[in-house]
Protein backbone atom coordinates (compact mmCIF):
# COMPACT_ATOMS: atom_id res chain seq x y z
CA UNK A 1 0.00 0.00 0.00
CA UNK A 2 3.20 2.45 0.76
CA UNK A 3 4.11 1.90 -3.08
CA UNK A 4 0.94 2.60 -4.12
CA UNK A 5 0.63 5.85 -2.33
CA UNK A 6 4.16 6.67 -3.10
CA UNK A 7 3.49 6.31 -7.10
CA UNK A 8 0.20 8.30 -6.71
CA UNK A 9 1.52 10.84 -5.27
CA UNK A 10 5.02 11.03 -7.78
CA UNK A 11 2.33 10.60 -10.64
CA UNK A 12 0.35 13.44 -8.81
CA UNK A 13 3.94 15.50 -8.61
CA UNK A 14 4.75 15.10 -12.43
CA UNK A 15 1.35 16.00 -13.57
CA UNK A 16 1.68 19.18 -11.76
CA UNK A 17 5.07 20.22 -12.79
CA UNK A 18 4.45 19.12 -16.25
CA UNK A 19 0.96 21.48 -15.93
CA UNK A 20 3.32 24.51 -14.54
CA UNK A 21 6.07 24.56 -17.46
CA UNK A 22 2.60 24.32 -20.03
CA UNK A 23 1.35 27.70 -18.27
CA UNK A 24 4.51 29.41 -18.72
CA UNK A 25 4.60 28.80 -21.78
CA UNK A 26 1.11 29.70 -22.69
CA UNK A 27 1.22 32.67 -20.95
CA UNK A 28 4.92 33.87 -23.02
CA UNK A 29 2.75 33.32 -26.06
CA UNK A 30 -0.18 35.36 -24.82
CA UNK A 31 2.33 38.11 -23.64
CA UNK A 32 4.37 38.38 -27.02
CA UNK A 33 2.20 41.27 -29.66
CA UNK A 34 2.64 39.28 -33.51
CA UNK A 35 1.90 43.04 -34.97
CA UNK A 36 -1.90 42.11 -35.46
CA UNK A 37 -5.06 43.61 -34.72
CA UNK A 38 -8.23 42.40 -34.50
CA UNK A 39 -10.97 44.22 -35.78
CA UNK A 40 -13.63 42.14 -35.79
CA UNK A 41 -15.22 38.91 -34.39
CA UNK A 42 -18.03 36.64 -35.83
CA UNK A 43 -19.65 34.31 -33.47
CA UNK A 44 -21.89 31.85 -35.14
CA UNK A 45 -23.93 29.17 -32.72
CA UNK A 46 -26.75 27.41 -31.96
CA UNK A 47 -29.98 27.63 -29.57
CA UNK A 48 -28.61 26.76 -26.07
CA UNK A 49 -30.56 24.48 -23.64
CA UNK A 50 -34.59 24.29 -24.34
CA UNK A 51 -37.04 21.51 -23.64
CA UNK A 52 -37.69 18.22 -25.75
CA UNK A 53 -39.53 18.46 -29.09
CA UNK A 54 -41.67 15.51 -28.52
CA UNK A 55 -44.03 15.67 -25.70
CA UNK A 56 -43.60 14.02 -22.52
CA UNK A 57 -45.99 10.76 -23.18
CA UNK A 58 -43.86 10.01 -26.54
CA UNK A 59 -40.61 9.80 -24.56
CA UNK A 60 -42.34 7.99 -21.82
CA UNK A 61 -42.40 5.09 -24.30
CA UNK A 62 -38.23 5.23 -24.77
CA UNK A 63 -37.18 6.11 -21.00
CA UNK A 64 -37.32 3.88 -17.64
CA UNK A 65 -37.82 6.75 -15.59
CA UNK A 66 -40.38 9.73 -15.91
CA UNK A 67 -38.96 12.10 -18.21
CA UNK A 68 -39.09 15.63 -16.57
CA UNK A 69 -41.50 18.07 -16.85
CA UNK A 70 -40.07 21.41 -18.18
CA UNK A 71 -41.39 25.19 -17.33
CA UNK A 72 -41.58 25.86 -21.52
CA UNK A 73 -43.57 24.53 -23.89
CA UNK A 74 -42.02 21.77 -26.25
CA UNK A 75 -38.77 22.97 -28.23
CA UNK A 76 -38.25 26.27 -26.07
CA UNK A 77 -35.81 27.94 -24.83
CA UNK A 78 -35.32 26.81 -20.79
CA UNK A 79 -34.60 29.55 -18.29
CA UNK A 80 -31.16 27.47 -17.54
CA UNK A 81 -30.15 28.34 -21.23
CA UNK A 82 -31.34 32.31 -21.57
CA UNK A 83 -28.86 31.99 -18.37
CA UNK A 84 -26.18 30.33 -19.98
CA UNK A 85 -26.50 32.05 -23.33
CA UNK A 86 -26.03 35.18 -20.77
CA UNK A 87 -23.32 33.67 -19.42
CA UNK A 88 -21.56 33.45 -22.60
CA UNK A 89 -22.20 36.48 -24.06
CA UNK A 90 -20.58 38.23 -20.76
CA UNK A 91 -17.49 36.00 -21.36
CA UNK A 92 -17.03 37.28 -24.95
CA UNK A 93 -17.96 40.50 -23.42
CA UNK A 94 -14.75 40.81 -20.93
CA UNK A 95 -12.81 39.19 -23.59
CA UNK A 96 -14.04 41.61 -26.67
CA UNK A 97 -13.37 44.72 -23.65
CA UNK A 98 -9.69 43.41 -23.65
CA UNK A 99 -9.19 43.28 -27.04
CA UNK A 100 -10.48 46.63 -27.52
CA UNK A 101 -13.54 46.01 -29.61
CA UNK A 102 -16.05 47.11 -27.01
CA UNK A 103 -15.59 50.52 -25.17
CA UNK A 104 -18.00 49.99 -22.35
CA UNK A 105 -19.95 52.37 -23.52
CA UNK A 106 -23.14 50.73 -24.11
CA UNK A 107 -24.47 52.80 -26.97
CA UNK A 108 -21.89 53.11 -28.48
CA UNK A 109 -21.21 49.23 -28.58
CA UNK A 110 -24.70 48.74 -29.83
CA UNK A 111 -24.63 50.92 -32.76
CA UNK A 112 -21.46 48.55 -34.24
CA UNK A 113 -23.12 44.88 -33.01
CA UNK A 114 -25.42 43.32 -34.84
CA UNK A 115 -27.88 40.03 -33.42
CA UNK A 116 -29.08 37.53 -35.94
CA UNK A 117 -30.90 34.18 -35.56
CA UNK A 118 -33.03 32.18 -37.27
CA UNK A 119 -36.84 33.26 -36.34
CA UNK A 120 -37.55 29.73 -34.10
CA UNK A 121 -38.07 31.18 -30.68
CA UNK A 122 -35.52 29.18 -29.04
CA UNK A 123 -32.62 30.87 -31.47
CA UNK A 124 -34.50 34.51 -31.12
CA UNK A 125 -33.93 34.15 -26.98
CA UNK A 126 -30.69 32.81 -27.43
CA UNK A 127 -29.28 35.69 -29.30
CA UNK A 128 -31.23 38.04 -27.03
CA UNK A 129 -29.89 36.48 -24.27
CA UNK A 130 -26.49 36.83 -25.55
CA UNK A 131 -27.27 40.05 -26.51
CA UNK A 132 -28.00 41.05 -23.02
CA UNK A 133 -24.72 39.31 -21.61
CA UNK A 134 -22.76 40.96 -23.94
CA UNK A 135 -23.99 44.62 -24.40
CA UNK A 136 -25.49 44.91 -20.65
CA UNK A 137 -27.84 47.51 -19.70
CA UNK A 138 -29.71 47.85 -23.38
CA UNK A 139 -32.05 45.80 -25.09
CA UNK A 140 -30.46 44.58 -27.88
CA UNK A 141 -31.91 43.97 -31.00
CA UNK A 142 -31.79 40.89 -32.44
CA UNK A 143 -32.73 40.67 -36.29
CA UNK A 144 -34.56 37.60 -38.33
CA UNK A 145 -36.36 36.69 -41.52
CA UNK A 146 -40.67 36.48 -40.48
CA UNK A 147 -41.86 32.64 -39.71
CA UNK A 148 -42.00 31.12 -42.81
CA UNK A 149 -39.70 33.26 -45.34
CA UNK A 150 -37.00 31.59 -46.55
CA UNK A 151 -33.70 32.28 -44.28
CA UNK A 152 -30.66 32.28 -46.72
CA UNK A 153 -28.14 31.57 -44.48
CA UNK A 154 -29.52 28.29 -43.68
CA UNK A 155 -30.15 27.48 -47.06
CA UNK A 156 -27.33 24.85 -48.19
Amino acid sequence: MKIFKRMVFLLCLVLALSLLVEAQALAQIIRENDGTTLKQIIIFGRHNIRSPTNSPEELAKYAVDPYPEFEVPPGCLTPNGKQAARLLGAYFRQYLLAQGLLTGDEQQDLSHSHFRSKSKERSWETAKAFGSGLITNVDAPVHSYKIGEPDRFSIP
